[in-house]
């Protein structure tokens, strides 16, 4: 089975967040064809919405494998959601 991925876009309709997911997705289905994404949600380019985007779906997602944030203050709020959920 392939790693299951879950992808924190920047702001709906934003030029740097649609070119960072398209870069990341043809990067990813190009090294790991058989990688699923699970989701690829908004978190708006915020720290805290990345904490709750982040823990919904590990609620739902428990065995995430991989998780690409379009910049740093969403892929902090993603770890803080792992380490909250241990």
């Amino acid at each position: 089975h392939g790693a299951r991925v879950l992808i924190l876009e920047g702001a709906v309709g934003a030029i740097a967040s649609k070119e960072r997911v398209e870069g990341f997705r043809e990067k990813l289905t190009s090294q790991l064809p058989s990688a699923t994404i699970v989701a690829s949600l908004s978190a708006e380019w915020d720290r805290l919405k990345a904490v709750s985007v982040m823990s919904d779906v590990l609620q739902r997602t428990p065995d995430l494998h991989l998780v690409y944030a379009a910049n740093d203050m969403m892929a902090l709020g993603a770890v803080e959601a792992l380490r909250s959920a241990g």
